[in-house]
Order: structure tokens, then sequence, then C-alpha cells
């Protein structure tokens, strides 16, 4: 939720900017030590092939066009890369909207329109129970649940293991 956050503020910044073409894919990842702030993208060194100009000034112009009350910090290293420290607003309003949403947080249409089925094991009532034979049947149960809250039609399979 909070890189999607990132990406969208970098997006704002670029048409701010007003660059000629229209933003590469805007890579965010969490930054790799916290002297980087929150989260890092590359989108100056993947955009400055096509526009021509080089990685630090395209990082520059975005830092300098970004919503200033969304970010704490937002730094241009090395050869064109961004830093950006969010606000304790923007990470306030973020937790807002998980609150909001509640039990609909996470979910999602990705699935929607395909089915699926997932396939499981139960225990075999001739034999010993194991720990083994509840841990794969929760963890069939949770990837069914979790499928179907990705909007999935799942069909659960649970196998009843009575040969023999």
């Amino acid at each position: 939720m909070l890189r999607e956050l990132v990406a969208s503020l970098i997006h704002d910044a670029w048409l701010k900017a007003g660059f000629s073409s229209s933003p590469p894919t805007i890579e965010v990842t969490p930054a790799t030590r916290p002297e980087f702030g929150d989260f890092a993208s590359n989108i100056a060194l993947i955009a400055s092939k096509t526009l021509n100009i080089p990685p630090h000034k395209i990082a520059e112009d975005l830092a300098k066009h970004a919503a200033p009350s969304s970010f704490e910090r937002i730094e241009v290293a090395g050869p064109g890369f961004l830093n950006v420290t969010l606000s304790i607003a923007a990470i306030h309003n973020a937790l807002r909207d998980v609150l909001h949403r509640g039990m609909h947080f996470g979910e999602s249409e990705i699935g929607v329109g395909i089915r699926m089925q997932v396939e499981f094991v139960s225990s075999n009532p001739t034999g010993p129970l194991t720990v083994g034979h509840g841990r794969q049947a929760v963890l069939g149960d949770v990837l069914a649940s979790l499928y179907a809250r990705l909007g999935y039609e799942v069909e659960r399979e649970y196998y009843f293991n009575d040969e023999g």
C-alpha cells in the first residue's frame, strides 16, 4: 500500500516536472538501510535513456516537484536514485485507509472469472495422526482462502485417504 503511494507520488512529480514522454514503469523498493529512508526508486536511471537527460538531473527535478506534504524527505543519491522518507501524515493516512477497509483490506479482483482447485490432504484413518497431517490441512485451507480473497472461484478438494 505504501509502495503504491510512493509510486503514485513519483508519477505526479513526473507530470508536474513536464517531461516529454510518459514515465516508464515506476519501480519502488523498500530501502536497504534506514539511513536511506523508507523507499527507493531508480526511475531516473531508467528514464535517462529515453529522455536523453542525465539521471541525476531527472531525479533532482522529480524531488523538486514531489508533493511536500507526503514526504518527510526525498533525496537524490548516487547517480540518480530517489531515496524517500514518508511523512508521518502520509503513514497515518495509509493506516486510516486500512482501518476504514476493515475486513475488506487486502481484497482484490485479480482472480475474478478464474476457477481454481486447491487440493490438500487429510489424515489417514487407518494410521496414526501426525503434526504433518494438521499442518497440510491448515496450509491447504489458508491457501484456498487467500485465493478466494483475491477473487478466484475456489474449489477445495480435501482428500480422505481410506484405502486399505
